[in-house]
């Protein structure tokens, strides 16, 4: 019998405040598809995830209610 091809990494970036949440969120994808690794690296702040965008991710999940940010305001260079 053949094994099955290694599913690829799926990268995602979380913006998160609350470390618990990603961890969550891990759980929650490792419960899913337990055969497909997962990649997550969690950002808490603006500069931190200006920098994370110079990355390759698959998907960027982003919380929407966190201290000290508005998500829904354009960026400024």
């Amino acid at each position: 019998m053949h094994s099955p091809a290694a599913l690829p990494t799926v990268r995602l970036l979380c913006v998160e405040d609350n470390p618990d949440d990603v961890e969550l969120l891990g759980l929650a994808l490792e419960r899913a598809d337990p055969r497909r690794p997962y990649l997550l690296e969690r950002v808490d702040d603006a500069p931190a995830f200006a920098a994370a965008l110079a990355r390759d991710f698959d998907a960027i999940l982003c919380d929407f209610n966190m201290p000290r940010s508005r998500p829904m305001r354009p960026c400024r260079s």
